[in-house]
């Protein structure tokens, strides 16, 4: 799909469509699985497992511990005369006292009475906040949209170049063998690659990386061997003309490292990936098809060739 209009409509869309799923899905979690259960659900369930009357008073007692441990709090259980037979936790009130705060009654078909309290730690359920919830769905959608987003909106400067939104095509660097004619493509960058220049020991190119449609420049170093490409130079610097020393171990060349608008001469050092200024406001417009580094001087002079 080339219509650029589309491809982000598209991908608006889809970004809404796995926030809102992601968000649906967290929320359920959220408020159905990891939300305590009501008491009174976990005291009816207790009083239909609780032994019967006529049951060993240890094994209604048992019962009882095992509901004041689910509720992290009190738990006893009354005779039909209100008699205590068992009892967890704090003392609790007999049935006729009323329901005290956080404290349930439940009458037993068999005439005995089931109390409990619910301590204030059975509310504080261990879960993350809401917010750390949001949060975890931002960055899930904000991962899985990243790739697409990149795609789409990384060449919305076509209009200004006038070349057209197709492929993203732009120069890219190629080695061509010369006898047999096969050609091998190293870069796949985004931005224009310019004039490349073999380094002295024929591992690396050096060309030069337009960026916001010309207005700013690189050096682009391009390794031979895998394509991977370093940049060289401020991202809203400037490149001129540049020029390999005969070792290979260092760039001359002309730039702009402050943006103002004036080209003076640096030492790019490739080991220590280290830029040195050698002129500062140069008195002419270094446009010469090439600087060099003179091999038989230990001053960086620009000369030319």
């Amino acid at each position: 799909m080339k219509r650029l209009y589309l491809q982000i409509y598209l991908t608006v869309v889809a970004s809404l469509v796995a926030f809102a799923t992601a968000a649906g899905m967290l929320w359920w979690i959220y408020v159905d699985q990891l939300a305590p259960r009501h008491p009174m659900e976990i005291i009816s369930e207790a009083a239909l497992a609780l032994p019967p009357a006529d049951a060993p008073i240890a094994q209604q007692q048992e019962g009882i511990n095992r509901l004041a441990l689910r509720l992290r709090g009190d738990a006893a259980l009354y005779a039909r005369d209100r008699t205590l037979i068992a009892q967890s936790g704090r003392p609790m009130p007999p049935p006729e006292a009323g329901r005290g705060p956080r404290a349930w009654t439940v009458p037993l078909a068999d005439g005995r009475w089931l109390v409990a309290r619910v301590s204030r730690e059975y509310f504080r359920a261990r879960r993350p906040g809401p917010v750390l919830m949001l949060i975890l769905v931002a960055l899930a959608v904000g991962v899985g949209a990243y790739p697409v987003v990149r795609r789409v909106t990384r060449r919305l400067d076509y209009k200004q170049d006038n070349r057209g939104y197709l492929n993203d095509v732009r120069t890219q660097v190629f080695v061509v063998d010369v006898a047999t004619g096969e050609r091998r493509r190293l870069t796949c960058e985004p931005d224009d690659l310019w004039y490349p220049q073999w380094s002295p020991d024929g591992r690396t190119i050096a060309a030069r990386v337009s960026t916001d449609n010309g207005i700013y420049s690189q050096l682009a170093l391009i390794d031979v061997a895998t394509g991977r490409v370093k940049r060289v130079g401020p991202a809203h610097g400037a490149i001129g003309v540049w020029s390999w020393s005969p070792a290979g171990d260092r760039i001359l060349f002309a730039g702009d490292t402050e943006r103002t608008a004036q080209l003076d001469f640096f030492v790019y050092h490739v080991a220590s990936d280290r830029i040195d200024r050698l002129t500062t406001d140069l008195q002419c417009l270094p446009e010469l098809p090439e600087a060099a580094l003179d091999p038989h001087s230990s001053n960086h002079a620009p000369t030319p060739r």
